[in-house]
């Protein structure tokens, strides 16, 4: 295939070298190996160019999909009570909360006693023994 492109490509002049047979086989070798290797180039870059437009119509799904999602959750939210009524409930809570505050401060408080009081037990133990 190249060969037929370069074979069609005119100089200005021939040029001949004469070349033994072992170098003419290394050189057709090469030539015949670099023809391989520009063919699976052409052939990686078919197969890039295939996984490009996969990958294109993938992310136009997942943009769809995103989209339709954001419409559900947007359909939700109107469906949702508004945050006036919340708060309503939040100023009727407001006062259960201070005594569960208060409940909880008395609870901290009879446990530091406990703990002062298990000290002192502790040093009167080490005092009756030193």
């Amino acid at each position: 295939m190249i060969l037929h492109y370069l074979a069609g490509f005119k100089m200005a002049g021939s040029v001949y070298v004469k070349l033994e047979r072992n170098q003419a086989l290394n050189l057709k070798r090469e030539i015949l190996l670099l023809e391989k290797s520009l063919l699976e180039t052409i052939q990686h870059a078919r197969q890039h160019s295939s996984l490009r437009k996969t990958e294109f119509t993938l992310k136009l799904k997942v943009k769809k999909d995103l989209e339709e999602a954001e419409k559900m959750l947007l359909s939700i939210d109107q469906d949702l009570p508004k945050e006036e009524l919340i708060e309503m409930n939040l100023l009727e809570e407001k006062p259960l909360k201070k005594q569960q505050n208060r409940i909880q401060n008395i609870q901290k408080e009879s446990k530091k006693k406990d703990i002062q009081a298990q000290l002192q037990e502790i040093q009167e133990k080490l005092a009756r023994l030193g």
